[in-house]
């Protein structure tokens, strides 16, 4: 499991055992609640040969009331297990009832299991799960990865939500696991609400119910706004592996066309660019969409003090992530904002930016981050760390260059210019150094000496030639 969501794991459970979890209570479509959860990893399942899919029995009310990133947060727990230690088969969500209830009883209980095609728990091993910090087989962290938090976090959930959660399984037979909930039947006007916002909203997130059982296969499209085609690389990438269909914009003039041209499931957008900022994008978008439509925006920034996170919801976002972003952060931020506009609700300013362990800034490249990126699939046989390492390889000679040259001609805005584009791709590989480097370029100050400005980007040059290093010995001879 990555470090982001072990972090975020271990605060949840301290929220849960503190008694500070609260859920809300609003009215929200199940389709919409479960087709998100499926399609954040669709791409993971095509790329391990495996299909993912979802049926909600007929009996099962269209819209409830509850808590649906909650619930949202059990299936995804569960998706993800199945995903995780399965290989080449079938994975599949199904909705039902949990027993025959009368169809005018106030409330529901539901019953949702994943059944997964991987390898199986003993029943020495089902008694291990549902505990803090385990797993089956301490071999099974070692090849998959994870502590098991995530299933300990589902069973206080399901609890929370009036139910409970098992497994049913056999080792080399897959597994089926199970939870149960229990929710509010929502009124007439609560779910007429709810089917006339998902009109109103982007109306491809879900695809309409059929007749009989309900299945979806979904293929939204997310806009990325950043003025650095580097960032909107990565971006793209990982968006991509989550299955999305992805559209690029390198201002904010670009981000509002696109904006009215097409009605996009969410969008990501960098808060520092250069002529018009995200914020003032954010703000031009929002008052083209007035009351009838809300996009989720999400911004993107390399400063993530509490300022910048207010401005930008000031602005109107609905969350925000700090760079580098990796693709839970993503997954995550997608989550919580579809799950908003699906049930017909907006954030309203409260959001939280991207944590991951702070690098001391004296590693050449960061570990964590390139084991991040080798994760993602990149072009043919590539891995996304292999791309971005060729892009930097070739892109940051010819950057530092530029740079040099408006040292030497001390054209300080020139220069913090060039220093915040290099800064981005930095921190995006891990050259930790070297983006320390950018960051004191991007911030000298007007009265500095020319000389002082060519002995900083001497500095640069001399980190740079240190990652070339490291990149060339450790990793791109792989």
């Amino acid at each position: 499991m990555a470090l982001l969501t072990i972090i975020n794991s271990v605060l949840d459970f301290a929220k849960i055992e503190a008694g500070k979890i609260v859920l809300e209570r609003v009215d929200f479509s199940l389709q919409a609640a479960i087709a998100e959860v499926t399609q954040l990893f669709s791409a993971e399942a095509q790329r391990k040969n495996l299909t993912l899919s979802y049926l909600i029995a007929k009996e099962v009310p269209d819209v409830v009331r509850g808590d649906p990133v909650r619930l949202g947060q059990i299936i995804a727990n569960l998706v993800s297990n199945g995903v995780k230690f399965s290989e080449d088969g079938d994975i599949s969500v199904i909705c039902e009832l949990a027993d025959e209830q009368p169809a005018d009883a106030p409330k529901v209980e539901l019953r949702i299991s994943v059944k997964d095609c991987g390898i199986g728990i003993d029943e020495a091993g089902q008694e291990k799960l549902f505990r803090q910090f385990s797993q089956v087989d301490e071999s099974d962290t070692r090849k998959y990865g994870g502590t098991g938090l995530g299933l300990a976090i589902s069973k206080e959930l399901a609890t929370l939500m009036g139910g409970s959660i098992g497994v049913d399984s056999k080792p080399g037979a897959g597994s089926r696991f199970w939870f149960t909930a229990t929710f509010e039947r929502s009124d007439a006007a609560a779910v007429a609400a709810v089917v006339a916002a998902r009109q109103r909203g982007p109306r491809h997130l879900l695809n309409e119910p059929g007749t009989g059982d309900r299945e979806s296969s979904l293929r939204q499209k997310v806009l990325v706004v950043d003025d650095n085609e580097v960032n909107q690389f990565v971006a793209q990438r990982m968006l991509e592996q989550l299955g999305f269909l992805v559209d690029l914009a390198a201002n904010g003039e670009q981000a509002i066309d696109a904006s009215e041209k097409e009605d996009y499931a969410a969008i990501l957008i960098d808060s520092q660019m250069p002529g018009m900022s995200g914020n003032e994008a954010t703000r031009a978008i929002r008052l083209r969409e007035g009351d009838d439509r809300h996009t989720p925006i999400i911004a993107l920034t390399a400063r993530a003090m509490e300022h910048d996170q207010r401005k930008a919801f000031d602005a109107g976002v609905d969350d925000f992530l700090s760079k580098p972003v990796f693709i839970e952060d993503i997954a995550a931020a997608l989550q919580r904002v579809l799950y908003k506009a699906a049930s017909g609700r907006i954030l309203g300013g409260a959001g939280s930016a991207g944590s991951r362990r702070q690098s001391t800034g004296e590693e050449v490249l960061d570990m964590t981050i390139i084991e991040e990126l080798r994760k993602i699939k990149g072009s043919s046989d590539s891995d996304l760390f292999d791309e971005l390492a060729d892009q930097f390889l070739s892109r940051v000679p010819d950057w530092l260059r530029e740079l040099e040259a408006a040292a030497r001609d001390n054209d300080l805005r020139s220069v913090r210019r060039q220093a915040h584009r290099l800064l981005g791709l930095c921190r995006q590989i891990g050259a930790e150094r070297m983006a320390a480097q950018c960051h004191r370029l991007e911030r000298i100050d007007a009265e500095a000496s020319d000389s002082t400005v060519v002995t900083e980007v001497a500095l640069l040059q001399s980190e740079f030639q240190a990652a070339y290093r490291e990149l060339d010995n450790r990793h791109l001879s792989d």
